[in-house]
C-alpha cells in the first residue's frame, strides 16, 4: 500500500483516519469517553501483492477502507498499518451490534469479489471489544483487540472473535509473558530428555530435549504452553539462547564422549526467528568451544509452520549455514499443514517428527492411514528419517513400522528423564556393533543368538559352508518370493545398510533373484 500519513490525520492512500489521529485526536477515546472497537486484518493480503502487484494491493486496501467506512455511520474508521484496520465506536455496544457491523463489511467485500481479482483472494479476521474497561488505556484496548483478532486467525481466519470469549486465556498469556524474563534469570527451566527409539530394534536414534518451565506455584509448563506466547512478543530469542547454554552445560556434565562415536544427537526446539540472522551460528560456536561439546551432538528442531514465513529464503539459507558446521536439523509438528513436503529437498532437515495430534487422529481412519503411508514413503524416498511422536499406546506401531517409520517417541511425561539418570538408561540402548553375522552352521540364528530367521517354502536345507567354521543354506530355487529364508526386519532397521554374502551357483543358470 501507499503512505500511511497525511497532514490532516487522514491516511494518504485510503482517505480514512490514520494511527496518529486515533491516539491524539479521536473524540471518543479521551479519558471521559467510553468506546468499543472492531480490530481487523486482511487474510492473505500478501498473496494479492505477490500475484497481481502493489497497484492491485492498493485497490484492495481502498475498497476495504470504504467498506469499513460505510458499515457504521457513527463509527471512526482507522488504518492502523499495512493491512490492519480499526473501527472505533462511541459507547458500549452489544455483541449483536458489532457482529452485524462485521458482517456488513464482509458482505461488501464479498460483492467486490465478483469483479475484483485481488478481493477474491482475501477474507477478514477480526477481534471485537464490546466495552472499554474502567482503567484501560487506548493502547491497552487496541492490544486486546489485536489479541482477539490473532485468535480469529489462529482459529481458521474469516471470523470475528470477541475478547470476552478469550479473556481468561488472554490474561493467562499475559501472566506468562510478564513472568518469563524473571523466570530466565531465576533459572526456572528444567531440561528433560526423551529417547527416540528405533521402531525395529529398540535402539536409540536421537534424544529430544524438552525444556519444562517450573513456575513458582510448582506447576510445570510444557513448551507448547509457553513457546507460542513468547514467540509472539519477542522474548523467545532470549529464552532459546539461555536454554541452549543450559543444554551445552548439561552435555558437558554428562560426558557424552561415549555417545559421540554412535552419532547420538540431542535435539532442542528453537524458534525460526534465529535463522534470519547469523547470531545463532555464533552462539553455537561459542558454547561448543566454551563447554568442549562438539556441534555434531546438537540437533536444532524447528516447527513446520516456520516454512510459512515470508522470509523463507533467508530461513533456508540460515539453516544451511548451520548444517555446514555439523549441526543437524529436524522438523517438528510434521503434518500440521504439510508445507514442508514442498521444501523436502530444499531444507537441510534430516528428521521429520509427525505432529502427534494429527498422527493419532489419522491412524483411526482408513483413508487417512493411506495418507500416512504415502507421506512416510515420500519422506523416505528423500532419504529422511521419519519419527512418530505421540502417546505410544494409541499409535499403531506395527502399521507405522511396516510403512517405514524409523523411530518413535512418547509424549507422555513418564518417558522424560533428567540428565542425572539418563546416561545410565540409554547406555544399553546405544548400538555398539551394527554388524549381524549368520553362520548358518546348525541353525538360522545369528552368531550372537539375537536374531533368528525362518524358512518360508520347501526344499531349503542347511549345508557345508566355504570354511569349517561356517555353514551354508542350500536353496532349491523357485519363483521370485517363493522358497526363501526370511530374516528379522530388526536387522534392517537403519536407513542405510550393506549386505555381504557368498553365493555359489551349482550350475549355470539365469538368475531371477538372489
Amino acid at each position: 500500500g501507499g503512505s500511511m500519513t497525511g497532514n490532516d490525520g487522514r491516511d494518504y492512500l485510503t482517505g480514512i483516519y490514520n494511527r496518529k489521529w486515533l491516539f491524539e485526536d479521536c473524540p471518543v477515546t479521551d479519558e471521559s469517553g467510553k468506546f468499543s472497537v472492531i480490530y481487523m486484518d486482511l487474510d492473505n493480503f500478501k498473496a494479492v501483492n505477490d500475484l497481481y502487484g502493489h497497484e492491485e494491493g492498493d485497490r484492495v486496501l481502498k475498497y476495504t477502507a470504504e467498506a469499513i467506512r460505510n458499515s457504521a455511520e457513527d463509527g471512526y474508521p482507522v488504518r492502523m498499518s499495512g493491512d490492519e484496520f480499526v473501527l472505533v465506536l462511541q459507547g458500549d455496544r452489544t455483541r449483536e451490534n458489532l457482529t452485524e457491523i462485521y458482517e456488513n463489511i464482509v458482505r461488501k467485500i464479498a460483492e467486490g469479489q465478483k469483479t475484483e481479482a485481488g478481493l477474491a483472494l482475501i477474507s477478514l479476521s477480526a477481534g471485537a471489544i464490546t466495552r472499554q474497561g474502567e482503567d484501560q488505556s487506548l493502547q491497552e484496548v487496541m492490544n486486546l483487540g489485536d489479541n482477539a483478532m490473532y485468535m480469529a486467525k489462529h482459529a481458521g481466519k474469516r471470523r470475528c472473535v470477541f475478547y470476552e470469549d478469550i479473556k481468561d486465556k488472554a490474561e493467562h498469556d499475559k501472566r506468562i509473558e510478564d513472568e518469563a524474563p524473571q523466570a530466565i534469570k531465576d533459572d526456572c527451566f528444567v531440561l528433560r530428555l526423551n529417547p527416540l527409539l528405533n521402531m525395529q530394534n529398540g535402539m536409540l536414534e536421537q534424544t529430544r530435549v524438552i525444556a519444562v518451565w517450573v513456575r513458582a506455584d510448582g506447576r510445570e509448563l510444557m513448551p507448547g504452553e509457553y513457546r507460542p506466547i513468547l514467540e509472539s512478543n519477542g522474548y523467545i530469542r532470549m529464552l532459546d539462547t539461555y536454554l541452549l547454554e543450559k543444554l551445552f552445560r548439561m552435555l558437558a556434565d554428562m560426558d557424552i564422549s561415549g555417545f559421540e562415536a554412535q552419532n547420538i544427537r540431542f535435539s532442542m526446539e528453537m524458534s525460526w526467528l534465529h535463522f534470519l540472522d547469523r547470531k545463532l551460528e555464533n552462539v553455537l560456536l561459542e558454547y561448543s568451544g566454551k563447554y568442549n561439546v562438539p556441534l555434531s551432538a546438537i540437533d536444532i528442531s524447528i516447527a513446520e509452520r516456520a516454512l510459512t514465513a515470508r522470509n523463507i529464503d533467508r530461513l533456508i539459507f540460515g539453516m544451511k549455514q548451520l548444517s555446514e558446521h555439523g549441526v543437524s536439523m529436524s522438523m517438528k509438528n510434521f503434518g500440521s499443514n504439510f508445507i514442508s513436503i514442498r521444501y523436502l529437498n530444499a531444507v537441510p532437515v534430516q528428521a521429520y517428527m509427525f505432529d502427534s495430534k494429527w498422527l493419532t487422529a489419522s491412524l483411526e481412519d482408513e483413508k487417512n492411514r493411506r495418507l500416512v503411508k504415502s507421506v512416510i514413503r515420500l519422506t523416505k524416498d528423500a532419504h529422511k528419517m521419519v519419527v512418530a511422536i505421540g502417546e505410544t499406546e494409541k499409535l499403531d506401531r506395527r502399521f507405522l513400522a511396516d510403512c517405514g517409520c524409523d523411530a518413535i517417541g512418547d509424549n507422555v511425561r513418564r518417558e522424560f528423564y533428567e540428565a542425572g539418570v539418563y546416561a545410565g538408561i540409554i547406555q544399553e540402548k546405544i548400538p555398539t556393533n551394527n554388524s549381524v553375522i549368520y553362520d548358518f552352521k546348525d541353525n538360522l540364528k545369528d552368531r550372537l543368538g539375537r536374531y533368528e530367521g525362518h524358512i518360508d517354502g520347501i526344499g531349503i536345507t542347511l549345508a557345508k559352508g566355504v570354511t569349517d567354521n561356517c555353514g551354508a543354506v542350500h536353496f532349491a530355487g523357485g519363483d521370485i518370493g517363493k522358497n526363501v529364508i526370511e530374516l528379522p526386519k530388526e536387522i534392517f532397521a537403519r536407513n542405510s545398510y550393506t549386505i555381504a554374502l557368498w553365493v555359489y551357483p551349482e550350475k549355470e543358470m539365469n538368475w531371477s533373484s538372489a
